[in-house]
């Protein structure tokens, strides 16, 4: 049997009204399964999402004052078995905001924006017909930088040793540039460091990387750290004390002799120390002697002062004159 023949006793099973135009019964059928499918959603079962989260993309020159998380309610169509599978992670909502299309002018920076059906995005064969509410109220604000300067904090109490003080405290760079809403920025000129630690050991000049504190959720910081150069001194100071009283130290109390300081009965005492002891010190707590307990016999000696304080971390730098002349006659 030839192929022709195989090929018109196939078509022979096949009824005639289908093998009649069939191309143009297949495209018939193609659009009368998308219209039934169309009338199917549109006639679909109605509900309610509720909690539908809503985010905002703000363009490059605004900022969100708000915190608090944006949430709508959709009113929705679909088929029974499509609505019992639905939650509100299935749907999403992305508002893009610029200050071109919502100016920010008014005093209270509150932007009202419309929850378009435009900028929803809804699961396949769910159709949303409703949005509650309708608009969102948003605090927004331009964004803005500004430069301000950095201070310097040290641990509450901190202080170095007696005799030691801080100079000063450089912080490099010395400003740094914040951003944020306007309202916000515009109020701050200042940012701090987080506390720099001195204790009594620090005696001398040391650098120490140190985080800038956090000024509000609002302020974003362009770094978060700086080098603080803390400059340690000693403070020491020197303070002259006039007509201190020489006294005579003769050892023995009954020795035969009569003491005459022949130059003179007093003289001029500098100390040195710890600036607050030094300017606390008293000119009777200098004590500044002759020795003559070594001498047995009458005579004219020249002797070398000899000084006495009972102050630690105080020092005796100089007496003028260092020598006094004494005679001793019976």
């Amino acid at each position: 049997m030839s192929n022709q023949e195989n090929s018109q006793n196939r078509k022979s099973w096949v009824p005639g009204i289908i093998r009649r135009d069939f191309f143009r019964k297949i495209i018939a059928l193609f659009f009368a399964i998308l219209v039934y499918s169309v009338v199917y959603v549109q006639i679909g079962k109605i509900a309610k999402i509720e909690h539908v989260p809503v985010e905002l993309e703000f363009s490059k020159d605004l900022i969100s004052t708000s915190n608090r998380t944006l949430t709508v309610t959709l009113t929705v169509r679909a088929s029974q078995k499509r609505l019992s599978q639905l939650n509100a992670s299935d749907f999403s909502i992305f508002i893009p905001v610029s200050n071109r299309d919502y100016p920010v002018t008014s005093d209270d920076h509150i932007m009202n924006l419309p929850v378009a059906l435009k900028y929803i995005k809804a699961p396949m064969g769910v159709t949303v017909t409703q949005v509650t509410p309708e608009q969102l109220s948003v605090g927004v604000d331009r964004k803005v930088t500004k430069k301000v300067k950095v201070e310097s904090r040290l641990v509450q109490g901190a202080k170095p040793p007696l005799g030691y003080v801080i100079e000063k405290i450089t912080i490099t760079p010395p400003e740094i540039t914040i951003s944020g809403p306007s309202e916000f920025v515009k109020k701050i000129d200042t940012v701090y460091t987080d506390p720099i630690p001195v204790d009594k050991t620090t005696i001398a000049t040391f650098q120490y990387p140190v985080s800038i504190a956090k000024v509000s959720d609002e302020i974003e910081l362009a770094r978060s750290k700086v080098l603080a150069t803390v400059e340690i001194k000693k403070d020491y100071d020197t303070k002259i004390f006039q007509s201190i009283p020489i006294q005579v130290l003769s050892g023995i109390k009954d020795k035969p002799f009569k003491v005459e300081l022949v130059t003179t009965p007093h003289v001029e005492v500098t100390v040195e120390g710890p600036q607050p002891l030094v300017e606390a010190l008293k000119p009777e707590e200098i004590k500044i002697y002759a020795d003559i307990s070594s001498f047995d016999k009458p005579g004219a000696y020249t002797i070398d002062l000899k000084s006495w304080i009972d102050k630690p971390k105080i020092n005796i730098k100089s007496i003028y004159p260092s020598k006094v002349e004494v005679k001793l006659t019976k």
